[in-house]
């Protein structure tokens, strides 16, 4: 599968068994879906993920990424070297899964709420030893746009390897993007996977249906750089 995969997230909000979600997203028509790797997910709270992949395939998907929880990414940008370390045992335990459960790309977060701390080189070097990881395992590591488009420059700019990739989500670059479409502009090369989810005109992170918000799809599709290619 490429990145060009049609693929719906199997975490789409409607409190049903794995099994019976991943069926319908395939009478859907979508060939791959994305997985939920965070405690919301039943699976997950039960300790079975690494059974994840296998549910998706035998649905007759591809397991196009594992999106890994976000919650403690400002954990990254903390001054406290084992609140730093501690952050990338849990990340570093995320990539090798994918590795051995062959999931070929992990979306990362990279900074959480609007009280984000700054970037520093501590966190950088952290994040260094996570992208050396993952280019050894051959997973590749998709740094998603989220409040703090400043902090993924500084990430996507310091790490310019095969090994990170950018996800673009527009629910958020329309909520939060300054300016809207910026990141998608600067990096879309780069690109990898994306969320392609309307706002929420109440300024709530819902991720609608796209049509059920203000998103405005034809600036989101000249917002992207015309990539050679198939």
């Amino acid at each position: 599968m490429t990145m060009r995969t049609r693929g719906l997230f199997a975490y789409f909000g409607y409190e049903l068994p794995l099994a019976q979600r991943l069926a319908l997203i395939a009478r859907a028509g979508f060939a791959g879906t994305a997985m939920w790797w965070a405690d919301d997910e039943a699976l997950v709270r039960a300790g079975r993920r690494a059974e994840m992949p296998a549910m998706v395939r035998d649905a007759g998907l591809a397991p196009l990424n594992a999106h890994l929880s976000f919650a403690d990414c400002n954990d990254i940008w903390s001054p406290s070297r084992t609140v730093r370390e501690s952050w990338l045992a849990r990340r570093a335990a995320d990539v090798e899964e994918c590795a051995r459960l062959d999931v070929p790309c992990a979306i990362l977060h990279v900074t959480h709420g609007v009280d984000a701390p700054e970037p520093t080189g501590d966190g950088l070097d952290v994040l260094g030893r996570l992208v050396r990881q993952a280019g050894q395992a051959g997973v590749t590591l998709a740094v998603e746009n989220t409040r703090r488009d400043d902090i993924v420059h500084r990430v996507l700019e310091t790490f310019d390897s095969p090994a990170v990739g950018f996800c673009y989500d527009s629910s958020h670059d329309w909520m939060w993007g300054r300016p809207r479409g910026g990141t998608l502009r600067r990096w879309g090369a780069r690109l990898v996977q994306t969320h392609l989810a309307d706002c929420d005109a109440e300024g709530h992170d819902r991720h609608l249906l796209p049509g059920d918000g203000p998103l405005d799809w034809r600036e989101v599709a000249c917002s992207r750089p015309r990539i050679a290619g198939p």
